[in-house]
Parts: C-alpha cells; structure tokens; sequence
C-alpha cells in the first residue's frame, strides 16, 4: 500500500510517508496543479521528479486543496505555506517521500539505510550525544540523530545553522518500535525547544520535529 504511515502527535501537527510504487502520471492526474514548484519541477528528471510529486501529493493530503493552492519555495528551496500559522515540510529519499504540517514551525526527514552516515558521524554529533548511543544498535540510533537534525534545520528554515553547535539533541534511549525525544536550537539569542518523534519504516528512518517554545535571550528589560 502506498501510503506508509500517517500520524497527528498532537494538536495540529499532523505527518505523512508515501510508499511510491505510482508512475508520474498518476500523481500529475491527481494533483490539483503544481504551479508552486514551476519552472524549477519542470527541470527535474527521473527518481527525483517522481519523489517531488509525491511529496506534493501528500502536502495535499494534509493540507487540503485551498491551503495546498498556497504552497510556495523560497530562494533557498524551502517550502512554505502562505495560509497564516500553517508550517509544512516535506522530505524524500529513494522511492519514499514524507510530508508534515503544523501549527508552529516542524520538520521531517526521511532517510534509507545508509552506514556511511558512521564516517560522517563527526561532523554532525556533539561530543555527549556520540556518548550516548545505543551500544546494540548504534546505527540505528545515529540515524535518529541524522533525522533529528535535518529535521530542526528544516524547522529552523533560515540557513546558517552550524548542526553540531546549534542544534542540540537530548540523550535518549533508542527503540527500534520508535520512540519520541527532545531536542533545541541554539542560534545568538535565540533558543528554540522541539518535541520529536521517530519510526522505523522497514530500511528508512523517519523523524519529525515540532516547536513547542520560543525564547529571545538577553532580551531588554521592560
């Protein structure tokens, strides 16, 4: 079944993966327009067309048509919505495509199986978060911390994020059924918390973020 998995955590955060075994027509049939992503989709050729259209697809689905038809990218790529207080966010991997929508800012991330993330692993991973990986399923886990930090800087949505100084994942203990954990972005004054959650869907790890509080540190007294 194509539709791999769909989720609302809570309030109106709701996320979605695709399973895409459809041809591109089937999407291009089913989709209300696609005008938000013209003419950069219209470059695209191949695998990432087809997960470009399927993300859309489920942007759709969890949007609905009118919100959907406010759907833009800004000149970094990012998707946006123009409804107010409506964040999305989408991510694609190797035949599966996943897609969230919130209240406040989130991110998504889906990632397939990949063990070069080990050697990669020190240019994202703070010191204490290497500490604590699971000793039986260490890349598992490290997979978790991958998707955390894709998905906070999709959330942050402004660049200039350095992934092992600003965002800050909190020790967790990994669970191969899924689980849901902590995490902060740290950026000059500001200091941002997410809740995240996490599954394993057969060779793909998924993980979402959701904002969940705001400070402005060092802020003028009143």
């Amino acid at each position: 079944m194509p539709l791999a998995k769909s989720e609302q955590p809570a309030g109106g955060t709701r996320w979605a993966a695709w399973h895409i075994e459809e041809p591109e027509e089937w999407f291009l049939s089913a989709l209300p327009g696609i005008a938000a992503d013209e003419p950069p989709f219209e470059a695209l050729k191949g695998r990432l067309r087809l997960e470009r259209l399927a993300s859309r697809y489920l942007l759709w689905q969890l949007l609905g048509e009118a919100a959907y038809s406010t759907v833009f990218k800004d000149d970094k790529g990012r998707v946006h919505c123009g409804e107010p207080g409506m964040f999305i966010a989408v991510s694609h991997s190797a035949g599966y495509a996943a897609a969230i929508r919130g209240n406040s800012p989130v991110g998504i991330d889906i990632q397939v199986w990949a063990p070069k993330l080990e050697r990669l692993a020190p240019k994202f991973m703070r010191e204490d978060e290497t500490a604590s990986l699971s000793a039986q399923d260490p890349l598992a886990h490290l997979h978790v911390f991958w998707g955390a930090k894709e998905a906070l800087f999709k959330a942050w949505g402004r660049g200039g994020i350095d992934f092992r100084a600003n965002l800050i994942v909190a020790p967790f203990i990994y669970d191969e059924k899924g689980g849901l954990f902590e995490a902060r972005i740290e950026k000059g004054d500001e200091l941002l918390r997410f809740n995240l959650g996490y599954c394993l869907l057969g060779t793909y790890m998924l993980v979402y973020a959701e904002n969940v509080d705001y400070t402005l540190l060092n802020a003028p007294l009143r």
